[in-house]
């Protein structure tokens, strides 16, 4: 009976044994029949695998290395990941990521190259969202001359259209044919947009690309702490649409740009395309803080409109709510920031230079000005706050202002200009406060063409190191320069404050030029009807006060208007008090000089109106000062008329009287 028992149990074992090996091998077989969410890329000499991510099941085993890739991707029906293990892969053709897929390597040690350079990108997303490409390096090998322009156009190593959700991290991206990353970009000869949005690009190398080392286009983005270097054809980062497109809610941050052939950042519309009627603003919503930008053979973030584009509507605001702060700009060759026009309208609205350091810059350190009939370069801008050092060359500026209105400029530090410190031309209505300009070349600050600007609180030491320069000169309209401090300069210093010649009604308050020791003097004025008051080292103006008088053949009509008849003569005399004798006087009949006494005699010869003046000046040096009066005199016809007709009554007159005469008794 016990054995029978025994037999029972050992029986009963062995089906449970069968039935347990049964079901695992069902569950494997299970297994194998579902597509995993991850696949493994692997790589073993010349013989590439696709694996089981979860079992580590081999696949597929191929010598195409492409094929491999896009296998893995076109299993993820649902979405998943390839991990790319280490080991070099020389890829035949493009990959494609898919849709919802992440791929991730190694680092430096899982390499993708493309084996040639036949205008085609490494890795392509088109029309995709929710894509990750993560710590791989990715390489043509293609043989970078610096400075040349020899490239294989569209040869990319990374290109994305209409992707949504895009992020590339932690990659090695080097050695491009042409742009080394492109968003947004369709290839040549189409030029067209197709952008991305919600593009996230950070913490990537990118190096030695024969282009551009990024090139994105339109759509929202984030391109933060990448290393962009050995740019050799472009720009490291181009950031530019068509002119029909808009770029915006774009942020570049905590980037750093070395080594560059031509710009560290450039936003730009397509160059030498042309659309009509644009109203809407192209390039909007961008904050670039907090980069690097080192050693560029061009500039460092410029903002270019073309001016080869035409056909744009008059007003059209090209760029707006552009934020420019925090970054370290040194050692480019060209304008660390400009922003350029050649189209009507205006550039930048609403801008935001603030807390920048710029330093070792050719040409300018800021610059913006228009190229054609742009209104303004700038309005509504603030310019605050930065640093600039070494700037410019011989005639120019560490702040070259130009073209602006209704713009601030505040707060700025400026030393050692190679050029002018700081220049404001065409401006309108600009405020200058607070900046200190300290030992330039040439003048410290110089005003030209202006209208209704305010200069005040600005402090002014050390012009004209090594040029002929002033402290302040100012050419302009309706300008206050207010509590000013201008200290002594260099010994090529020509004056602390020169009023310069074409200024009219400058009104200079409250300004210090105490500890200014120049050879031609603190102060030049060759302006007309400025007004010094309140000033500490300059004399206040003694104002002229001038009444013209007017007597003989005249009959005043108004004020300052007169009537007189023809062949009539009158006195006209200058009476002046204020300023400082002797006074000079010109005398001018419908804008023709006619004497240079105090007192001039007019004689009405024809009909007609005349607009006789007086310019009055005063003897003052440097501080000279003009006074003018206008007086209005008309000669109506019918006093001619009368004349003709009384000269012509004469005779009727001497013949009745001569008949009188005869016939009397």
């Amino acid at each position: 009976m016990k054995g029978l028992v025994g037999l029972f149990f050992v029986l009963l074992l062995a089906g449970t044994l069968t039935l347990i090996g049964e079901a695992q091998s069902a569950r494997v077989q299970t297994q194998t029949s579902f597509v995993p969410a991850s696949y493994n890329v692997g790589v073993n000499g010349s013989a590439y695998s696709l694996a089981n991510g979860v079992t580590g099941q081999i696949l597929e085993q191929s010598s195409n290395a492409s094929q491999i890739f896009n296998d893995a991707y076109g299993n993820l029906t649902n979405g998943g990941t390839v991990d790319v293990f280490p080991g070099f892969y020389l890829l035949n053709g493009t990959i494609c990521p898919t849709s919802n897929t992440v791929t991730c390597g190694a680092g430096e040690s899982s390499v993708l190259s493309l084996s040639n350079t036949t205008s085609q990108p490494i890795m392509l997303l088109n029309n995709t969202q929710n894509v990750k490409i993560l710590y791989l390096k990715l390489t043509h090998n293609f043989p970078i001359v610096w400075g040349s322009t020899n490239k294989t156009m569209n040869t990319y190593d990374i290109q994305a259209l209409n992707t949504t959700n895009l992020e590339i991290a932690y990659c090695h991206v080097t050695q491009a044919a042409d742009y080394a990353i492109s968003i947004g970009c369709v290839p040549s000869p189409n030029s067209l947009q197709l952008p991305c949005y919600n593009t996230n690009i950070h913490d990537n190398l990118i190096d030695n690309s024969a282009s551009d080392g990024l090139h994105y286009r339109g759509g929202s983005g984030h391109i933060i702490k990448n290393n962009i270097f050995n740019a050799t054809g472009d720009d490291e980062l181009g950031i530019a649409g068509l002119p029909s497109d808009t770029i915006s809610d774009v942020t570049v941050e905590g980037n750093v740009f070395e080594d560059g052939n031509a710009n560290a950042i450039k936003f730009t519309t397509e160059q030498g395309l042309t659309v009509a009627n644009v109203t809407t603003n192209q390039i909007t919503s961008i904050d670039i803080m907090a980069n690097t930008i080192d050693t560029m053979n061009g500039g460092g973030i410029w903002i270019w409109v073309p001016q080869t584009s035409s056909n744009y509507t008059l007003g059209t605001v090209f760029c707006s709510d552009v934020s420019i702060t925090g970054n370290i700009m040194k050692n480019t060759k060209l304008p660390a920031f400009l922003g350029e026009a050649g189209l009507t309208g205006c550039l930048l609205q609403d801008l935001t230079f603030s807390g920048n350091t710029i330093s070792n810059c050719g040409n300018n350190g800021y610059g913006q000005w228009k190229d054609g009939s742009f209104f303004y370069s700038a309005i509504y801008s603030i310019i605050s706050g930065n640093t600039f050092s070494r700037c410019g060359t011989s005639g120019y500026y560490s702040i070259n202002f130009q073209d602006g209105r209704n713009d601030v400029i505040s707060g700025n530090i400026i030393v050692n200009s190679m050029g002018y410190g700081m220049q404001d031309l065409n401006g309108s209505q600009n405020l200058f406060t607070g900046n200190n300009i300290l030992f330039s070349f040439s003048h410290g600050f110089a005003v030209n063409n202006a209208t209704d600007d305010l200069i005040e609180n600005n402090y002014v030491e050390g012009s004209g190191e090594g040029a002929l320069g002033d402290g302040i000169v100012y050419t302009g309209t309706n300008g206050t320069l207010l509590g000013n401090k201008i200290m002594g300069g260099g010994s090529h210093q020509r004056y602390a404050l020169n009023i310069h010649l074409g200024s009219v009604n400058t009104v200079v308050s409250e300004n210090d030029l105490r500890n200014v020791t120049t050879t031609s003097g603190a102060v030049n004025n060759d302006g007309n009807g400025t007004i010094f008051v309140d000033n500490y080292g300059i004399q206040d103006s003694q104002l002229l006060v001038q009444n013209v008088t007017v007597s003989g053949e005249i009959t005043q009509t108004g004020k300052n208007s007169y009537h007189m008849d023809s062949g009539s003569s009158a006195t006209f005399t200058a009476n002046v008090q204020g300023g400082t004798l002797p006074y000079g006087y010109t005398w001018y009949v419908n804008g023709t000089a006619n004497s240079s006494n105090q007192s001039m005699n007019f004689t009405a010869q024809q009909t007609g109106t005349y607009l006789i003046s007086v310019n009055v000046t005063d003897s003052e040096n440097p501080i000279s000062q003009t006074s003018s009066q206008e007086t209005i005199v008309t000669v109506p016809e019918y006093s001619v008329l009368l004349f003709a007709l009384l000269w012509a009554a004469i005779p009727f007159v001497a013949l009745a009287r001569k008949k009188i005469s005869t016939f009397s008794f």
